[in-house]
């Protein structure tokens, strides 16, 4: 189903499944909810990137180094 949503498949593949898809449906739910969660992903990326606050950023770093040291 990825590469069909991807367009990954040669054309004899995808018009196989797409004959499958027009009376399958299972596979059409399959389709849709596939087809959602990936506009829901990519939707993420346009999401306002949040800095962590200074504090969190001094933390991990202290741990990070004393970590190293043993």
């Amino acid at each position: 189903m990825s590469d069909y949503l991807d367009d990954e498949l040669d054309v004899r593949t995808r018009i196989r499944v797409w004959r499958h898809l027009s009376g399958c449906k299972r596979c059409q739910a399959l389709l849709e909810s596939l087809t959602r969660a990936l506009e829901q992903l990519r939707s993420l990326g346009d999401a306002e990137q949040v800095s962590p606050a200074p504090a969190t950023v001094r933390a991990v770093i202290e741990r990070i180094e004393r970590e190293a040291r043993y």
